[in-house]
């Protein structure tokens, strides 16, 4: 799920609709959270091109990408950061990598 931030935060989290856990920066490392832990589980979805994203934390300055099986995170910017997203019937939000094309958050 893709909800608005508290408005103090700005931004929106990344929360997993099957555990109820929050995606997080902590450092470059991407991980997950129990609960919202303020800046850094705050996200940008930014406009990369037509219907695909990059997945940016403002606090760290930090995008998501993939190349493998396993996201990394970086500040540059290159093909590997771009995600797609797809919506169930459900209304729920799914990425994907361009790179790779394989579900990743």
């Amino acid at each position: 799920r893709v909800q608005k931030c508290p408005p103090k935060y700005g931004g929106v989290m990344i929360q997993s609709s099957y555990s109820d856990r929050y995606l997080k920066l902590e450092g470059n490392e991407i991980k997950i959270a129990d609960s919202f832990e303020g800046i850094s589980c705050v996200w940008s979805i930014e406009a990369a091109n037509r219907q695909s994203f990059f997945l940016y934390c403002p606090h760290f300055k930090i995008r998501i990408g993939a190349r493998s099986k396993i996201p990394y995170t970086t500040s540059s910017i290159d093909n590997t950061l771009v995600w797609k997203t797809e919506q169930d019937d459900n209304g729920l939000v799914s990425f994907y990598s361009s790179a790779t094309n394989i579900f990743r958050i």
